[in-house]
């Protein structure tokens, strides 16, 4: 390395100005140098220089002043950036060749920490300023439209001594009103403090929240002035300032997470505040008449809930009724606050990349008719962004950036051009984290109509064709009509079109009956009729006198007087016992139906022997024991009626077994009336009769041909 020239300062940033064709040195205490090109170039042939060793009093006593942290030429001027984030212009012919300089043609000093905030001043005022900012550590500029600097004051905070540098006090909202010449201060601890405009002395105080205030609002009565503060402790507090004099008057303890915003609406009638859990809450005036003067106190009137938390919201400025609602999940709605409706939702997204965001600091611009349409304004601190999105389409206009950290606030200005009276000028001012201050023109270009647009499609010659790849794939799904006009190739009869439905529907199985049907079909020949598949034939055929004493009985003809004679009831429960067990387990279901007569009986008996076991574990003397015991008699003997009347219906449903299989052979019999009396059968299965005989299996009771 070669030595190419030696300062008196430390060396901070470097600058080349090919204009002059030379390269800017800077240091701290302003001190600049000048070192030309050809200095350069010789010192690459010339002897190498060593190094001096610099006095290092001189650089301590530098090394507490601010530095030059960048540097940049602008043809006849130099632009510096100090470490106190103060920028400096400097006219190049006014700079000497090194040593310290004074201060610049034009300094634009800054916030040497995190911007939280921009509100808007009236004018004219004492400072002719149109807005002002305020930091973190309480110090509060103001500015012109031009971003000159018209004036500084710093507000005093109150610090806990012992505590640290995270749990130090930061001025968090600073607001004014409108012929008010006062302003009112809220930090990290709860404190709210009303300062004068004139000398920046202390007017009022009070601690109004337990934790941080988020916001203030400001609403000016006949001959009062209302003061409405949120904070992160849930509460909404209502001041009242009069004369010189601060009172609280109501606490409003409506939500249940940290209110995040607050609004007076329609010159004081409604006031509006938004919180994390999800709400929106308005609220009404309310006045009274005490001691001669008039109460104020605002009631809920309606409660907007939405399904993410809000973050900002704003009021149309060409209908004071409409509110924008920007929410967590990054939608933005639009509400009736009369009725509380929604009436548009929209997400902030953008229309190439479908990345949605965010918004906070809304504000809203009017239309401006023949320039601008209606556009909205927010900050997204997601990608550190300022977007513009035009609410009549939803869609975005553009999205800028320039800061380096989070942008915390957004402000519009409207003015009238002083070159053309009838034009707006819009001006966007935007603060963020890394202490820079940015302002923007904002200018919107006239929308085409959509008849132009149409005309313009018309006149094209040479239309884009569609790509086949980006149509949707060809479906054609036949349905059952249509396919069954189609016949198979291997068909026997492929002219002949096959019916729609060409089975016959699968029966249900029934094993009582159906488990029957093998050993009967090997024996008996199918008789031509039609017969349901898997059913018996039971038309009667030559046999042995066993075989007529084991097939079942001939039907009772209807036109027949002649009783059937009846069997003594005991040998009928002997013979049928079998028979009836068979019948009953194949039409058992597995489980019983909900609602059903058996869970009924199940829910009774469990209820029955969980009461025995109370009864018998308690002492207590029965109220109703007479009324119990004529219910469970009552019960007790509808039960035994019943148990009497299955074993005859259980005759009766096996003996008209024999009958229905009769009906279903012949066809002649099912043409006949029913009797109005059900005639008594003899039993199926005769041969049960006779003691030491094993019980029967069931292909077994009706296979009336076996022994042939």
């Amino acid at each position: 390395m070669i030595t190419v020239k030696q300062v008196g300062f430390s060396i901070t940033s470097l600058a080349v100005d090919f204009d002059q064709e030379s390269i800017w040195l800077g240091g701290r205490g302003r001190q600049m140098q000048r070192v030309p090109f050809e200095v350069i170039r010789s010192s690459g042939s010339s002897t190498p220089m060593s190094p001096v060793r610099l006095d290092k009093s001189a650089l301590d006593k530098k090394s507490k002043t601010p530095a030059i942290t960048c540097m940049g030429s602008l043809n006849s001027h130099l632009v510096t950036v100090e470490s106190t984030r103060a920028i400096h212009v400097y006219p190049i012919d006014t700079l000497g060749e090194d040593g310290e300089q004074e201060e610049g043609e034009a300094s634009m000093p800054a916030h040497r920490d995190p911007i939280l905030g921009i509100c808007r001043m009236d004018f004219p005022n004492d400072l002719s300023a149109d807005f002002f900012t305020w930091s973190r550590n309480g110090s509060v500029n103001f500015w012109d439209a031009q971003g000159k600097c018209r004036g500084s004051k710093n507000i005093d905070l109150d610090q806990f001594p012992g505590k640290e540098d995270d749990a130090a006090n930061e001025l968090k909202v600073l607001r004014t009103a409108e012929n008010a010449h006062w302003f009112v201060s809220a930090d990290k601890f709860g404190v709210l403090r009303i300062f004068s405009n004139s000398d920046w002395t202390c007017l009022n105080e009070a601690r109004a929240h337990g934790g941080e205030i988020t916001d203030v609002a400001i609403q000016g009565m006949d001959d009062t002035w209302l003061i409405a503060s949120s904070g992160r402790d849930r509460m909404v507090q209502l001041f009242e300032r009069r004369d010189t004099e601060l009172q609280l008057i109501q606490t409003m303890d409506d939500h249940v997470g940290a209110v995040g915003q607050l609004m007076f609406i329609n010159e004081g009638e409604k006031l509006l505040s938004c919180s994390a859990d999800r709400t929106v809450v308005i609220r009404e005036r309310a006045t009274r008449e005490v001691d001669g003067g008039t109460s104020v106190a605002y009631l809920i009137s309606r409660v907007i809930t939405q399904k993410s938390s809000p973050v900002s919201m704003t009021l149309c400025p060409d209908d004071s009724n409409i509110l924008y609602l920007s929410t967590m999940d990054r939608c933005v709605s639009k509400f009736d606050i009369p009725s509380g409706h929604q009436l548009h939702c929209f997400k902030a997204s953008d229309s190439e990349t479908a990345d949605a965001v965010v918004l906070s600091s809304l504000t809203i611009a009017s239309e401006i008719s023949g320039q601008t349409p209606k556009v909205l304004i927010g900050v997204s601190s997601t990608d550190k962004s300022i977007r513009v999105y035009d609410l009549e389409r939803d869609q975005l206009l553009t999205g800028e950036f320039g800061h380096t950290e989070g942008v915390t606030d957004v402000l519009l200005l409207e003015e009238r051009d002083k070159s053309d009276g009838s034009q707006t000028k819009r001006t966007v001012v935007s603060a963020g984290m890394d202490g820079i201050l940015m302002i923007w023109n904002l200018s919107v270009q006239q929308q085409v109509s959509p008849d132009l647009i149409g005309n313009t499609r018309e006149d094209d010659e040479t239309p884009l064709k569609e790509l086949t790849a980006a149509r949707p794939p060809l479906r054609k799904v036949l349905s059952r009509s249509e396919l069954a006009g189609f016949q198979r190739p291997d068909s026997p009869n492929p002219t002949t079109p096959t019916p729609i439905r060409e089975h016959s529907p699968t029966l249900l199985r029934k094993l009582s009956r159906l488990s029957l049907a093998p050993s009967s079909l090997k024996n008996h020949p199918v008789s031509e009729t039609f017969t349901p598949p898997n059913r018996l034939s039971p038309t009667p055929g030559p046999g042995t006198p066993q075989d007529r004493r084991r097939r079942s009985p001939s039907p009772v003809s209807p036109k027949s007087k002649t009783p059937t004679p009846r069997k003594p009831h005991s040998a009928r429960t002997t013979n049928r016992r079998t028979s009836l067990d068979f019948r009953n387990r194949s039409k058992t279901t597995p489980r019983s139906e909900f609602g059903s007569l058996d869970m009924s009986t199940e829910q009774l008996c469990r209820s029955l022997r969980a009461y025995r076991k109370k009864l018998n574990g308690s002492s207590q003397r029965m109220q109703a024991q007479k009324e119990l015991e004529r219910e469970l008699s009552l019960t007790l003997r509808i039960v035994g009626g019943r148990g009497q009347s299955s074993d005859e219906s259980a005759e009766t449903e096996t003996d008209s077994s024999g009958k229905d299989m009769e009906r279903e052979q012949n066809q002649s019999y099912s043409a006949m009336p029913k009797s109005p009396r059900i005639p008594h059968r003899m039993p199926s299965t005769p041969s049960l009769r006779h003691k030491g005989v094993r019980q029967v299996s069931r292909s077994r009771s009706c296979d009336t041909n076996e022994d042939e």
